[in-house]
């Protein structure tokens, strides 16, 4: 069976509107809005549960320059590996910032 996907051009439109209504808008990246500050996880589970509030903004310095965003239960994985990868994103970056 072979089947005729669509090329990236032909959803790319399908695509950011989607992504534009899952997001939340940040005007200001030195200004990271409170939803963004906790996990997905963190923000569905009751009150009681472990991972309520669990926070994804780990470290903020540099008058808002240098932001770390990672979970707690990911960083404890990350711990634990012998060995990292890293995929080299660094032109995906907003105007007011740099890597």
């Amino acid at each position: 069976m072979i089947a005729q996907l669509p090329t990236f051009a032909e959803v790319r439109r399908q695509l950011i509107r989607r992504r534009s209504q899952h997001s939340i808008p940040v005007p200001d990246p030195q200004r990271i809005p409170a939803e963004l500050r906790t996990t997905p996880r963190g923000r569905s589970v009751a009150d009681d549960d472990v991972n309520h509030a669990e926070p994804f903004l780990m470290y903020e310095g540099q008058n808002g320059k240098l932001m770390v965003f990672c979970a707690k239960t990911e960083l404890e994985l990350l711990h634990q590996s012998e060995d990292l990868i890293g995929d080299e994103t660094f032109e995906i970056v907003p105007e007011s910032s740099y890597q």
